[in-house]
């Protein structure tokens, strides 16, 4: 029994590192973290600058494309003392000036139109 303590012990002792070799791998890998933690926090500004800026960019091409089929909702053409609406369906609405009060009212009428408005 007493012998298989002393093998036991040799064995140890024959594949114990030495204290400096340890200390030496120790000190290069926590170097080699600290360098690849440096660098990395080296371009994390770069990245978010360049992340932020295709944000805002894309954003800005999202709100200012419009689509060719679209067409305004209303049409307003302001001619003399009328007003001409027209809207995307084809309904078109004619506004004059306000009549005043004390003035009878004129009757009521029809325009026709023929062709396209200019």
């Amino acid at each position: 029994m007493n012998d298989e303590h002393d093998t036991d012990e040799r064995l140890r002792t024959l594949f114990e590192p030495d204290r400096s070799t340890v200390d030496r791998l120790v000190a290069t890998a926590l170097k080699n973290a600290d360098s690849r933690l440096h660098r990395r926090t080296k371009w994390m500004p770069l990245a978010l600058a360049v992340a932020g800026t295709l944000a805002v960019a894309a954003t800005l091409v999202w709100f200012n494309v419009r689509s060719p089929e679209t067409s305004d909702w209303l049409t307003i053409n302001p001619i003399g003392d009328l007003v001409l609406v027209q809207s995307s369906t084809g309904e078109s609405w004619i506004m004059g000036p306000v009549r005043s009060d004390d003035q009878p009212p004129a009757g009521m009428g029809f325009v026709i139109v023929e062709g396209e408005m200019k």
